[in-house]
């Protein structure tokens, strides 16, 4: 049994150690295996007897990790020979749309958008002295990693949920604190970079959306979206034991009744094309949808997103306002034709959920353990990545409409 086989298992298991103990050890093959036989069947076969239920999902996508060593091979040695730089080099479209969401094309375009602020300073917090770094060449001399390679190892995490264990085999850097680092900076630079994707409509833009859901649903005449509120689930926060800790630390804050669950939502807008138009992230997961609706934006300052007459298709959770359409309580006779009608015409909010949640699964492990800054900061890149994904390939909402 040869080396790189025995990393890989090694790497499903998420035990970088013994990987790199594997793919680095001097001794002979023979040796190597006598003495990580028993760790690997033991770490392999607990890895195996987990892929029931929910697990399934998760495993896939480690089978697909664990086939993309296989063609390419660990090699250790320097990060331009890793099976990460092999892949943005010699990969094709049906491998960059299985690891990073994207065709080969497309993911050019959104590095081309994303390498300015790439190379800019690694400062997040815009609290240093910019003096500090005045030479680029010298910037980029310090890097672990090229551009490209910190743009894929983002694009690969968000896309397979993995570990930086295991990111810090594809990409040949031990330091797995460097990479994580280097993949929130990332997710700042695309936030910056696709800050175009995700935009309120303009006067002509909602009325194009009134027609279009007008069209499919004649009742509803000023429709300019669906509105919904989203819960991503977290770890448990941690306690302080002072009075006067945080707010966004305690657990009474993120505790949802309903889900019995610690998790955030995310309030968002979608418009008959599939876009997210709207994105609040971060709310407190003790709060109902009225709740989160009544202190957002978009009803404060409704008179600037609005014009009269216009409103929102929501669900029941939402209480009455003049842009909020909700079903009927306790529908009667026509009043139940309405509700149909209405929940038909809200699903492209659903969809617009699932398909965020399915193209980026990295959401569906969402940890309080990260910063409140980085949560929402993740949320909101990966739902402009879903509207540059529909920019490109369409929708099915889009075509859910059009018929």
């Amino acid at each position: 049994m040869d080396t790189t086989t025995l990393a890989i298992a090694a790497m499903v298991s998420q035990n970088a150690c013994l990987a790199y103990a594997l793919v680095d050890s001097s001794s002979s093959e023979s040796e190597v295996e006598d003495t990580t036989e028993s760790k690997r069947s033991s770490a392999y076969g607990k890895w195996r007897g987990m892929r029931s239920g929910k697990a399934n999902a998760m495993a896939a996508m480690e089978d697909d990790i664990q086939d993309l060593t296989n063609l390419y091979g660990i090699k250790m040695g320097k990060p331009e020979d890793s099976v990460l730089a092999r892949l943005i080099r010699e990969g094709n479209d049906a491998q960059y749309r299985t690891f990073f969401g994207f065709a080969r094309a497309e993911f050019r375009v959104l590095l081309d958008l994303a390498l300015p602020h790439i190379l800019k300073p690694r400062n997040r917090h815009h609290n240093e002295d910019p003096e500090v770094v005045q030479n680029r060449k010298a910037q980029l001399k310090k890097r672990k990693l090229l551009p490209e390679l910190e743009f894929g190892l983002t694009m690969i995490r968000l896309r397979k949920a993995i570990d930086f264990d295991i990111i810090s085999l594809l990409t040949n850097v031990k330091s797995t604190g460097s990479l994580n680092h280097i993949f929130w900076h990332t997710i700042d630079c695309l936030n910056l970079a696709l800050h175009h994707c995700m935009r309120w409509p303009d006067v002509a833009r909602r009325q194009q959306y009134r027609h279009i859901i007008n069209s499919k649903f004649p009742m509803f005449t000023n429709c300019v979206g669906m509105v919904d509120c989203s819960p991503f689930k977290i770890a448990r926060p941690s306690k302080k034991k002072r009075k006067q800790a945080p707010l966004q630390v305690r657990q009474r804050y993120f505790y949802n009744g309903y889900k019995k669950c610690h998790d955030i939502k995310v309030f968002a807008v979608c418009g008959p094309d599939g876009d997210f138009i709207w994105l609040s992230c971060g709310v407190a997961g003790s709060k109902n949808d009225a709740t989160i609706w009544q202190e957002s934006t978009l009803r404060i300052m409704s008179d600037v997103y609005f014009q009269p007459g216009e409103y929102l298709a929501a669900d029941e959770g939402f209480g009455i306002d003049d842009n909020i359409l909700r079903p009927f309580a306790e529908p009667k006779g026509q009043e139940d034709l309405f509700n149909k009608g209405l929940a038909r015409a809200r699903v492209g909010i659903e969809w617009g959920f699932g398909h965020l949640k399915v193209l980026w699964p990295l959401l569906t492990k969402v940890s309080c353990g990260s910063k409140y800054y980085n949560i929402n900061m993740l949320i909101m890149a990966c739902a402009r990545l879903s509207n540059f994904a529909n920019m490109n390939y369409g929708s099915s909402m889009s075509s859910y409409f059009s018929q």
